[in-house]
């Protein structure tokens, strides 16, 4: 059998995935907000444990700590979060949400919600149940 990247479960998801973004980004900014959806996905964590470390939020987005750290600064950079010392371990710096994060975070996840309403409609919900089963076994074949 003939194998062809563009035939791949990989390149299928990546290719959804890799729309799905472009949509959302597209969305926030004709809704006038200047956040991108890895930033919405860090907001809407923070949103549910406010004060997470960059180590714990790394965890919850499943990205490495640099990446986060990225993330986090252009949270900062828009006064949607800031960064305050840990009072037990000075080492540490727990990021919080701003007022203004954590009221534009239920506006973007509307927003979000949108684009993965209108991405799987027509999709019955049976087959919709049976693609992420799929998706949880290819993980965790893959996930060593």
């Amino acid at each position: 059998m003939d194998f062809e990247p563009k035939n791949s479960i990989g390149c299928s998801v990546a290719k959804a995935h890799r729309l799905l973004v472009t949509q959302v980004n597209r969305a926030f900014s004709t809704d006038g907000f200047n956040v991108t959806e890895e930033q919405w996905v860090a907001i809407f964590h923070l949103k549910g444990k406010d004060g997470m470390t960059i180590k714990e939020l790394s965890e919850a987005l499943d990205k490495e700590h640099s990446a986060t750290s990225r993330i986090v600064n252009g949270l900062v950079k828009r006064d949607l979060a800031i960064r305050v010392t840990d009072y037990t371990d000075y080492r540490a710096r727990r990021i919080h949400l701003t007022r203004e994060g954590r009221r534009i975070e239920k506006e973007l996840t509307k927003i979000a919600k949108r684009i993965d309403d209108k991405a799987i409609q027509g999709v019955n919900p049976l087959d919709l149940k049976l693609c992420r089963q799929i998706l949880d076994h290819v993980i965790k074949n893959i996930d060593w």
